[in-house]
């Protein structure tokens, strides 16, 4: 299944992505963000709209000496690459690291020790996420009720 987009956007920052949005749905314009494409049934597909391609959004960089700041674009080989140079290991990785950051975590991810260390998206300290509305944003996980038995 093809559907065209009217245009392409290969944003230079969260900025452009914002603007983008914020366009969109002024001219009530579909949208999609759109990674490596290993995504199904056509989500990064914006027939008439606009897709971002967020791949020019790759930048990997330590944030301290615990913690690793990825852009949606990068691919998940440059993220343990960069974990490996400082003799560091990811508690998880997808089995495919050529998927980008922000496709694997906009469904969670998972590797082979998920089934011990979860998935990829619970070891995230916190995502700048861009709003319906075209602002960007902090998102910082909560905490989950806890089951009682």
């Amino acid at each position: 299944m093809h559907r065209l987009p009217a245009a392409v956007l290969r944003p230079r920052s969260v900025g452009d992505v914002a603007r983008a949005v914020a366009h969109a749905r002024e001219c009530s314009l579909p949208i999609a963000m759109r990674g490596q494409g290993h995504c199904v049934s056509g989500q990064a597909q914006a027939e008439g709209g606009i897709v971002i391609d967020s791949s020019p959004l790759n930048v990997v960089q330590w944030h301290g000496t615990h913690a690793i700041v990825a852009q949606a674009g990068a691919l998940w080989r440059d993220v343990a690459l960069r974990a490996l140079a400082a003799k560091r290991a990811l508690p998880v990785l997808p089995d495919a690291l050529v998927l980008s950051v922000g496709g694997t975590l906009s469904v969670g991810g998972t590797g082979d020790t998920s089934f011990r260390a979860g998935a990829l998206v619970d070891h995230v300290l916190e995502l700048e996420v861009v709003t319906g509305r075209g602002r960007s944003r902090p998102a910082r996980p909560t905490a989950t009720a806890s089951c009682s038995r």
